[in-house]
């Protein structure tokens, strides 16, 4: 949908920024899904579901600060941090402040954001539920959520709102 829906120089684009968004998803991920992995059912056998309750509030407490976090540094610091990598003497520092400083990347990091967000909480939701073993909810939201991502960035592609539109599907869907 969002190939045949943007074009070639906006497609570009959208795969610039959805590389970017990947990279910093796994910056803010901290880990946690494999520590839900392991902790909430060993929390739940052991201890019982408060116990395993308590470890997965924690866990999403731990996500939420550094979604925030990160979020904030995309929002707040990307605009600036090309300049400030620009007057370093340090190798890497200017190809980082280019890919930094991109037009693809500066113009989308409010949808990248709010993505990031989502996405962030689903993907701890997803490892406590597979640590549950609730795979069936796992594969019935994540059916749902593929059906309404096509049909979100279609309709939103459709009222012309380009590589925004296709990242703003991502996100509400998150």
């Amino acid at each position: 949908v969002v190939t045949h829906g943007l074009s070639p120089e906006d497609y570009g684009i959208y795969t610039a920024a959805i590389t970017a968004f990947t990279t910093l998803s796994y910056l803010a991920s901290f880990g946690l899904e494999e520590a839900a992995t392991i902790w909430v059912p060993r929390a739940l056998t052991e201890m019982g579901r408060a116990q395993a309750s308590s470890v997965i509030r924690r866990l999403l407490g731990t996500r939420f600060l550094f979604l925030l976090a990160t979020c904030a540094a995309m929002l707040f610091l990307f605009p600036v941090l090309p300049g400030w990598l620009r007057q370093l003497n340090i190798p890497g520092a200017d190809g980082l402040a280019i890919a930094l400083g991109d037009v693809s990347i500066q113009r989308h990091l409010l949808p990248l954001a709010f993505y990031l967000l989502g996405n962030g909480f689903v993907l701890l939701l997803f490892a406590i539920f597979t640590s549950l073993l609730r795979t069936r909810v796992i594969l019935a939201v994540s059916g749902c959520s593929q059906a309404a991502n096509l049909a979100l960035a279609w309709v939103f592609l459709r009222l012309g709102w380009g590589v925004d539109g296709a990242i703003w599907a991502l996100g509400i869907v998150s």
